[in-house]
């Protein structure tokens, strides 16, 4: 019995090398939809482990960008151009656009918020080229991983709202 005792051990360490060869370590991007985000503020609703990809589409000002992990999607952000505000009715919290746990948040750079543990809805000044941007943010955290919490949303809302406004160019 003694001279199998260590057989069990020896075995292990191989297995532990091989699964920590196949994790791949989370690399937070820098930019999502050409604006540069923040990684501390991005990595905390992504999983540990994955390959993040990155698809969007620009129409004009609007834009529509997707972030994957592992062919999951974790974030969804759609940038729309106003004219004028949205109306007071769809700024009651939803769950079927996400944000049904969401609460009114104020935010310095934003007019409205809504922020929740799936996502955010924020319109912001803009001047030009658009009167006002209305940020959508959804968060659907991928198998395994645990829900985030409305302050690590609105953490990555707050890096990542400025940076688009800088980037889009606005002047309020």
């Amino acid at each position: 019995m003694r001279k199998h005792a260590g057989r069990p051990a020896a075995l292990a360490v191989p297995l532990l090398a091989l699964a920590t060869a196949c994790s791949n370590p989370i690399d937070a991007p820098k930019a999502i939809c050409g604006t540069p985000v923040d990684r501390d503020a991005l990595t905390p609703l992504l999983p540990e482990e994955g390959e993040v990809t990155q698809s969007s589409k620009q129409l004009t000002l609007d834009e529509y960008c997707v972030v994957r992990v592992d062919k999951s999607r974790v974030l969804q952000i759609e940038i729309r151009e106003l004219n004028e505000p949205l109306p007071a009715e769809d700024w009651i919290p939803d769950k079927e656009l996400g944000y049904l746990s969401g609460k009114v948040t104020q935010l310095p750079f934003a007019r409205r918020a809504i922020v929740g543990e799936q996502g955010a809805l924020v319109e912001t000044d803009c001047g030009n080229p658009s009167k006002y941007l209305l940020f959508r943010v959804d968060y659907s955290p991928v198998d395994g991983q645990s829900e985030a919490t409305s302050k690590k949303v609105k953490g990555f809302i707050q890096d990542y709202v400025t940076a688009a406004k800088k980037q889009v160019g606005c002047t309020a």
